[in-house]
């Protein structure tokens, strides 16, 4: 077993031994031996690895059009995006590239492209908002805090899969944790030294807005105790319902009113 790797607790050895002496002679033979590990989750989780490491070594090929109109136009959307990051970033996968300078490389250049993603995005989002009208809080509220969510999202929901459902909670809180209290404070520090001057918040309602964030705080830890501190699927649908309910209400606190129009003048 220590050759294969496997590890059995010394109390069940015997009932593993009992279970592989199918004739009962006292002896296993190598059909029984293969027979049973066919059959058991060893070989599932070994068979599982090799599949993760051949998708592994076989390279992204940005140029494979995909089949389907819905793969399609994906691949169309996302094309230009796939051809930056696929011309500048090492795909670590490979086993030639599983290598310290390769991740260090990989590393600093997916910091560079969310940097200049974000810049982007914040820039497109203030726009479009001032085409059409709405306050830029607005939409920092909802398609800039949406946008950031997603990598959250998707670690979440890899790890959950893999029954790691602690791990999940606790990459949420503490990616919001640190946004908080390094997402802001950092580029708000090198503001100030680089220009000696302070950083202005623009936001009228920003002390109504903390009130409704710890409200909304006390309500989630209060939900997720009526659910015995399980995430069940009633305990999901709640939590969609409350973020509804905040961006509701913070859409009608942030949309300009009939007093606030300004009328032109001819």
């Amino acid at each position: 077993f220590d050759k294969l790797n496997i590890h059995i607790e010394n109390g069940s050895i015997n009932s593993v031994i009992s279970e592989l002496d199918k004739s009962g002679n006292g002896t296993i033979s190598k059909e029984d031996f293969e027979t049973w590990y066919r059959e058991s989750l060893f070989w599932k989780h070994k068979q599982e690895e090799m599949q993760k490491e051949q998708e592994a070594a076989e390279a992204i090929d940005p140029f494979d059009f995909p089949e389907g109109l819905r793969g399609r136009v994906w691949y169309v959307v996302t094309l230009p995006l796939v051809l930056c990051l696929w011309a500048t970033l090492p795909d670590v996968r490979r086993q030639d590239r599983q290598k310290v300078h390769y991740g260090v490389a990989g590393f600093l250049g997916a910091i560079v492209w969310i940097g200049i993603f974000s810049f982007c995005m914040v820039d497109w989002a203030t726009v479009v908002s001032n085409s059409l009208g709405v306050p830029v809080a607005v939409a920092g509220l909802t398609v800039l805090a949406a946008g950031t969510s997603v990598p959250d999202l998707l670690s979440s929901v890899i790890v959950a899969k893999q029954g790691e459902g602690d791990m999940a909670v606790s990459s949420s809180i503490g990616s919001n944790i640190f946004d908080v209290l390094v997402g802001l404070p950092l580029p708000w520090l090198c503001f100030s030294i680089i220009n000696q001057e302070k950083v202005v918040v623009k936001a009228e309602s920003l002390g109504a807005s903390l009130l409704v964030l710890i409200f909304m705080l006390v309500v989630v830890i209060c939900s997720i105790k009526l659910a015995n501190w399980r995430m069940t699927r009633g305990m999901g649908y709640s939590m969609f319902l409350f973020y509804l309910l905040f961006v509701a209400q913070d859409l009608l606190r942030q949309l300009p009113n009939k007093d606030d129009a300004v009328l032109p003048s001819f």
